[in-house]
């Protein structure tokens, strides 16, 4: 047998193609895999906004599309400015009936520019504004190599909050082609303004005998970090300490004195200002966590990257844990619910700073609920599926697993966009706590002129629901869609959002988790207020037995005056006490007349609220 020659098995080099080899691997290796929901096609956002090209394999030259610029390029935050967007058009052209998208995710990104904008285009060419979309379609004649067609706004008032602005530009070129996108996104850098206050974070708790540290951070007007370089001190609270601020942002390592409640005072050299830290309490057994579990990334219908939106969590507003979960509107892709799993994963730091997954089951007759999971691979239970289309369930799926359920501004009437909480639905070992406020407003029920929403139902109300009987703990959280956890100066709605504080022994997945679950739980507007409430020796959330007499202590370490301490029994006013310093004890005992529950709410003088899960009685 003669030797086959190399042409036999390959073509010459000088062939347009090699013979394919033959694949060493084979599908034998690998344990089978279930695909999960295969047979869903990707489905946009109106308007364009997932600001991507969903095309198929095919390949093109994004160098033939052209360029596109916006000047400006840079713009202070809160500034009055005009904004214009200008495309080139590349060796390819643009045929009649393209359509060209300016695409930046989230909810007016650039602020109050809206999408009244104007359109110009070359002579002998027809252009107009895209319906509900940044962009413009070629109506008649072609745009040719070198033309330009301009996309022009009147001044307006730009977002409050710095950072980079991002437009996708792709192309719809319709009869069933795949989109396209330019090589590059076109960039306008929105600047902070001057370092106006600092913020110094220390933990709300911390063990006696150990270390703690204090973040400080600058900030402007809009609550933007300032990137000062500059020499901090620290002093106060029995402790003396120095730093130096990179970035606008310092870490300080201290040692409290035994068993002494801190508060430190941060100067800043340069320029010369000031801030009083929140409090820090010793504690031997459970402690005061902070995060928010309701926030969204570009995932969702909102701003930032993921990682942008958990380093602000992180390094801004020193937050103990969150939940950055994609809004589903019934349903999601497989791709997001991968990104999601493992940017999760990514920011895990026990110890530090706790994630927990999760995704928003939203936009039904219900109302909208965050599921969140204590981790593991976990799938995502679109609402559309009939197998997890209403709360039963829903329910009834997720207690094959560690899940719980947070239904969000559950306040809004019947019949409204943002469908309100059907409380009547609600089964509270899955469902154990309930959000009081977010960007939305309040859904709390007590105080009507506190933070409305755009419209609101007290039937619908947190207290209507615990005088129906439901054991509820309190929550708050931001909804932010602008990537600021723990609430920004510009929402979709009108307010800053919230916190939710929580007692646990450590902070790890289970330990906050667990926390969560049995109700240990209080709300706040922001200001990092230290809560405890005690009914018969039962911290807030408990359940205990029946008693003749409730006695009820309330502690408090605030971050300005109290102006009252309001004590409530089953959801109505029992006793009011106040003003206090910036620190408060309340002993009351009450006589129970059958079952009751017990919550207090705390009102600092600067207004910021914190409001405790009920203890139940009976």
């Amino acid at each position: 047998m003669s030797k086959p020659e190399l042409s036999d098995h390959l073509q010459s080099n000088e062939g347009t193609n090699q013979a394919e080899r033959p694949n060493a691997d084979s599908v034998e290796r690998y344990r089978p895999r279930r695909k999960w929901l295969p047979d869903r096609t990707h489905r946009a956002y109106p308007g364009g906004g997932d600001v991507d090209a969903f095309g198929d394999e095919t390949l093109y030259k994004p160098s033939l599309l052209g360029s596109a610029e916006a000047e400006p390029q840079e713009v202070r935050a809160g500034a009055r400015s005009s904004l214009r967007l200008a495309y080139t058009a590349g060796p390819a052209g643009l045929q009649s009936g393209t359509r060209v998208e300016f695409g930046m995710r989230g909810q007016n990104p650039l602020g109050a520019g809206g999408a009244s904008f104007t359109v110009e285009g070359p002579e002998g060419c027809g252009v107009r504004a895209a319906e509900h979309a940044v962009g413009f379609v070629v109506d008649a004649g072609q745009v040719s190599e070198g033309q330009r067609v301009v996309l022009t706004w009147e001044p307006f008032t730009w977002t409050p909050l710095s950072g980079r602005r991002e437009f996708k530009v792709t192309f719809r070129f319709g009869d069933g082609l795949p989109e396209q996108r330019l090589p590059e996104p076109v960039v306008v850098s929105v600047t902070h303004l001057p370092a106006q206050r600092l913020e110094g974070v220390l933990p709300s708790t911390y063990r006696p005998g150990g270390r703690i540290r204090l973040s400080v951070t600058a900030r402007d007007a809009h609550d933007n970090r300032v990137p000062l370089e500059t020499p901090v001190a620290v002093t106060g609270g029995g402790v003396a300490a120095s730093g130096y601020m990179v970035e606008g942002r310092a870490v300080c390592e201290l040692t409290p004195p035994d068993r002494t409640p801190m508060r430190v005072t941060v100067r800043a050299r340069c320029p010369d200002i000031e801030c009083l830290s929140n409090p820090s309490i010793a504690s031997d057994d459970l402690h005061v966590y902070v995060g928010d579990l309701h926030c969204h990334d570009f995932l969702s219908e909102a701003e930032g990257y993921p990682d942008q939106v958990y380093e602000w969590a992180i390094q801004d507003r020193r937050l103990d844990f969150a939940s950055v979960v994609p809004q589903s509107h019934g349903w999601h892709d497989n791709e997001t619910w991968t990104i999601t799993k493992y940017m999760n994963e990514r920011f895990l730091d026990e110890g530090r700073f706790v994630t927990f997954l999760g995704y928003e089951w939203q936009h039904t007759g219900y109302g909208d609920k965050v599921i969140h999971y204590l981790g593991g691979d976990q799938p995502y239970l679109p609402v559309d599926d009939p197998r997890y289309s209403s709360p039963s369930k829903l329910y009834q799926a997720l207690r094959s697993s560690d899940a719980l359920v947070i239904s969000h501004h559950p306040a809004y009437p019947a019949g409204d966009w943002c469908a309100p909480t059907d409380f009547g639905c609600i089964e509270a070992d899955v469902e154990p706590v309930v959000e009081l406020w977010s960007m939305h407003g309040s859904s709390e029920g007590y105080d009507e002129a506190d933070r409305p929403l755009v419209s609101r139902d007290p039937e619908n109300s947190v207290m209507a629901a615990l005088r129906r009987g439901l054991r509820l703990g309190f929550v708050a959280g931001s909804d932010t869609h602008s990537a600021r956890p723990g609430g920004s100066a510009k929402e979709p709605r009108p307010h800053w959002g919230g916190l939710a504080a929580v007692w646990a022994e450590d902070l790890t997945r289970r330990s906050v988790f667990e926390a969560i679950r049995a109700r240990r739980t209080y709300a706040l507007t922001g200001a990092r207020i230290v809560l405890q409430m005690m009914v018969n020796g039962g911290l807030m959330g408990s359940s205990l037995p029946e008693a003749e007499i409730a006695s009820i202590q309330v502690r408090a370490w605030a971050t300005a005056g109290i102006r009252t301490v309001e004590i409530l029994k089953n959801t109505r006013l029992l006793r009011s006490c106040g003003p206090f310093g910036d620190t408060c004890e309340v002993d009351i005992r009450d006589r129970t007349e059958g079952p009751a529950f017990y919550h207090c709410r705390l009102t600092q003088s600067d207004g910021h609220l914190a409001v405790c899960s009920p203890v139940w009685i009976g």
